[in-house]
C-alpha cells in the first residue's frame, strides 16, 4: 500500500511539472499542414463566442484570412482580418494586410491611418520597411522616418556600438541618436555585425542544473510532445556577456592617444554572465555589451511600442558606456543609471542622470 501511494504521488508530481513545463514552453504553435476544412469549422465557432474567448482563439481566424487572400478571395480575407483586429487590434502585421486590402479597394484615408500606426509602434524592423515602402509609393512621409545618412561612420568617434548577431539596424539608428543627444559624446555604428557563434547556455541547460532535474526531463522525454518542447528550448538560449566582452576586445583594440573610449556591443539575444539568470548590460573600461532581448513586447506579452523599447535601450546603453568611460554607478535611485533588479524597476526610472552623474559627464567632456 505505502508503494502504490508513493507511486501515485509520484506520478500526480510528474503531471503536474509536465503540465507547467507545457505552459512554460508553450510559445509560438508549430505550423503544419493546415486543414482548411477545420480551420473554418474553428472560425464559425469563434464568431459566435464572447470576445475574452476570440482573444485566445484568434490565430485561427488570421491564419484563415491568409489562405483567403492567398485564394484571391479578398472580401472574405478582409472581413477575418476585421473581426481578428477587433479583439487584437495590436497585431500590427495584419493591420498592414488588411490597410492593403482596404486600399486596393479604394478606402485610401483608412489604410493611410493604420499604416501610419504600424510606422509608429512597431517593434520588427521588415514590418516598419515594409509599411514605409507602402506610404511612399501613395506619395505620403512616413511617421518619424529614419535619416538613413545618419547611420554612416562618423570620423573620429568616441564611442562605436557594434551590432552582435541579428540586430534592428534601424533601431540601432535611433538609440544612436539619442545616445549622442543624452551623453554629449559621438557614436558610430559599425556597418557589419559580428557573428556571436552558438548560445552559450541553452533554456534546456539553465533549468536542468542538478541531477533530480536532469533525471525528470529524461523521463519526460519519452512523451512526444514534452520531447519537441525541449527541443525547443535546446534551440534557444544566452549569450555569456563576459565571452562577447573578450571578443571585443580581441578583435578591435583601442590604440593608445586615440579619442575613440570603447565599444558598446548591442544583441537581440539574452544574455547573462557567472550564475546570473539574465543581465540587460555588462560592461566594463573600455568595452561592454548589452541585450534588448528583454525589452521587446514579444518577450513581456506586451502590445508593441518601439518609442517605449528604443527608451529603454537608451536607459541601458547610457549606464553601459558610463561604465565604458570609466565612471562607477551612482547611488540615486531614481538616476537613469540607477541598478534595476527587474524590467518594472528598470521602467521606472527616471529618463535623466542625477546630478552626480551629470558632474561626472562634465568632467569626462570638459563641458
Amino acid at each position: 500500500m505505502m508503494i502504490d501511494k508513493l507511486l501515485r504521488c509520484f506520478i500526480v508530481k510528474i503531471l503536474m511539472i509536465s503540465f507547467l513545463c507545457a505552459g512554460f514552453c508553450n510559445g509560438i504553435e508549430k505550423k503544419s499542414s493546415i486543414d482548411k476544412e477545420k480551420l473554418k469549422k474553428r472560425v464559425e465557432l469563434f464568431l459566435k463566442k464572447d470576445n475574452v474567448t476570440r482573444r485566445r482563439n484568434v490565430e485561427d481566424v488570421f491564419v484563415l484570412a491568409e489562405i483567403y487572400e492567398k485564394e484571391g478571395n479578398d472580401k472574405d480575407a478582409m472581413f477575418l482580418y476585421q473581426e481578428g483586429l477587433r479583439v487584437n487590434s495590436w497585431r500590427l502585421d495584419y493591420q498592414l494586410k488588411l490597410a492593403q486590402l482596404m486600399y486596393k479597394y479604394g478606402d485610401k484615408k483608412q489604410a493611410v491611418e493604420k499604416v501610419k500606426i504600424v510606422c509608429q509602434y512597431t517593434e520588427d524592423e521588415e514590418l516598419l520597411i515594409k509599411a514605409e515602402e507602402f506610404l511612399s509609393n501613395m506619395g505620403i512621409q512616413p511617421v518619424k522616418s529614419i535619416n538613413k545618412t545618419k547611420g554612416k561612420l562618423i570620423e573620429n568617434p568616441e564611442m562605436i556600438i557594434v551590432p552582435i548577431g541579428k540586430v534592428n539596424k534601424r533601431l540601432l539608428l535611433e538609440v544612436k541618436d539619442k545616445l549622442q543627444e543624452k551623453m554629449g559624446i559621438s557614436y558610430s555604428i559599425m556597418e557589419k555585425e559580428i557573428n556571436p557563434g552558438k548560445f552559450d547556455r541553452s533554456y534546456l541547460d539553465k533549468y536542468t542544473i542538478d541531477t533530480k532535474r536532469k533525471l525528470l526531463v529524461s523521463f519526460l522525454r519519452l512523451i512526444p510532445e514534452q520531447n519537441e518542447r525541449f527541443k525547443e528550448l535546446e534551440n534557444q538560449g544566452q549569450f555569456n556577456a563576459s565571452r562577447l566582452i573578450s571578443e571585443l576586445k580581441e578583435k578591435y583594440i583601442i590604440e593608445e592617444g586615440s579619442k575613440l573610449e570603447g565599444y558598446l556591443g548591442i544583441t537581440r539575444e539574452d544574455i547573462f554572465s557567472g550564475n546570473s539568470n539574465f543581465l540587460f548590460g555588462w560592461a566594463e573600461k573600455n568595452y561592454g555589451v548589452m541585450s534588448y532581448h528583454r525589452f521587446l513586447a514579444e518577450f513581456n506579452r506586451e502590445p508593441p511600442n518601439r518609442t517605449r523599447l528604443c527608451n529603454r535601450m537608451v536607459k541601458q546603453g547610457i549606464s553601459s558606456s558610463f561604465f565604458i568611460l570609466g565612471i562607477p554607478r551612482c547611488t540615486n535611485p531614481t538616476c537613469i543609471r540607477a541598478y534595476p533588479h527587474n524590467l518594472t524597476e528598470h521602467d521606472q526610472k527616471s529618463n535623466e542622470l542625477c546630478s552626480w552623474c551629470k558632474e561626472q559627464l562634465k568632467l569626462y567632456t570638459g563641458d
